[in-house]
């Protein structure tokens, strides 16, 4: 089952100036991990693939942690399909249509629905993140980690083989499990794409 939620992974080819503006906002940077290995499991998500990458993981007390990526894949097209607003607020986009497909996998996945949210209520409260699914008739980018923006969603399990067959059914696509080596841990990972295409990545603790 999903422990809780973990981060959101914002992709970046600007570090320096999305750190500046993290700091300003009263982010604080836990850590930071340079020339990690981008594993072939990745290969399907990137538009360009790149031996490595650089993480930078930040923090905030009353606000979502999340980690600044640096694929370094020189592609330039912002994603359009996760978007942070002010107050903690996080909003999905789905093509016209599509709700009940979308709606199916994060209850599959563990979270709640209510009206057009799904959320995940748990008592540590870094582990909460309420999500608002709303639809676009307009065409959307398709998915990868390295458009710039907030390209996927991160969530802690105990074990992501039981976490990713509980979706398995209403996903539409998963990559097979990989370890990675971050800031000195080893990390076991698996790396979903929703029925309409947004990112999820479960990693085990």
């Amino acid at each position: 089952m999903i422990i809780g939620f973990s981060h959101f992974i914002w992709n970046v080819s600007n570090t320096e100036e999305v750190i500046s503006l993290l700091t300003k906002k009263g982010y604080l940077l836990d850590f930071s991990d340079v020339n990690i290995l981008n594993h072939p499991s990745k290969n399907d998500l990137l538009r360009h693939y790149n031996h490595s990458h650089d993480i930078h993981m930040f923090r905030h007390p009353d606000f979502y942690d999340i980690e600044v990526i640096d694929h370094f894949s020189g592609y330039d097209r912002v994603q359009d399909r996760i978007r942070l607003h002010q107050g903690n607020m996080v909003e999905i986009v789905v093509p016209k249509g599509k709700k009940s497909l979308e709606y199916q996998f994060w209850e599959d996945l563990g979270l709640t629905r209510t009206g057009d949210s799904v959320s995940l209520k748990r008592p540590v409260p870094a582990w909460r993140v309420d999500i608002e699914v709303t639809e676009s008739s307009r065409t959307l980018a398709e998915q990868y980690l390295d458009l710039n923006g907030i390209t996927s969603i991160a969530f802690i399990t105990k074990n992501i083989e039981e976490c990713s067959n509980r979706v398995r059914d209403s996903l539409s696509w998963a990559s097979d499990a990989f370890k990675l080596e971050v800031n000195g841990k080893s990390l076991s990972i698996i790396l979903l794409k929703s029925p309409t295409g947004i990112i999820v990545e479960l990693i085990e603790v």
